[in-house]
């Protein structure tokens, strides 16, 4: 059985500033760099087998952190990237809710019938995320699989390996610099 262990990266410093990022690529902060050496301390010694991540910066850089504890390599994939957040991307929180609200406030209560204007839907990412999961799943690891990628990524794939209801997508996010861990098998994906 493949255990999943979800990894969404550190602190950004666009994070810290309340920036939106989707595939915008910043770097780590300072302390997105510390949370990384400490997911990668608390995860080290649990048998991991790989460590895929998303190849955005912020990604990789936590990817990275725990790769140089455990000797594997980092297996790069864009199906891991964040959700491309069209025109709110670069954009302040408060910008965007001041500039959208009606689609802010659709977003927030009903996702899957709206997104970013000129982004993608969660129809998209959810479908690069079953994609990505398929490929590990149809390996069959035994083992632990570390996977570092972004808040709506990790949701998604949550909500693919749970069968949780759709409806709950925002309350199954990951705070930057955290984790969770699932029993992932191949009952997961439709048919």
């Amino acid at each position: 059985m493949t255990r999943l262990i979800l990894v969404r990266h550190g602190e950004s410093a666009w994070n810290a500033e309340g920036r939106v990022q989707g595939q915008s690529d910043p770097p780590l902060s300072k302390f997105g760099r510390r949370q990384a050496d400490a997911i990668a301390e608390e995860l080290a010694d649990r048998g991991i087998r790989e460590i895929h991540s998303s190849d955005l910066r912020r990604a990789a850089q936590t990817a990275n952190a725990l790769a140089e504890r455990t000797n594997l390599r980092v297996r790069l994939d864009r199906r891991l990237r964040e959700i491309h957040q069209g025109l709110w991307e670069g954009r302040l929180r408060t910008e965007i809710k001041r500039k959208w609200p009606e689609l802010v406030s659709e977003w927030e209560k009903d996702p899957w019938q709206c997104s970013p204007p000129e982004g993608e839907t969660l129809q998209q990412v959810a479908a690069r995320a079953r994609s990505f999961l398929g490929d590990l799943l149809e390996r069959s690891i035994d083992g632990s699989v570390a996977v570092i990628t972004h808040k709506v990524p990790a949701a998604l794939l949550t909500l693919q390996v749970s069968r949780a209801d759709p409806s709950s997508i925002w309350r199954l996010e990951l705070n930057t610099g955290s984790w969770r861990e699932l029993e992932a098998t191949a009952d997961a994906l439709p048919g």
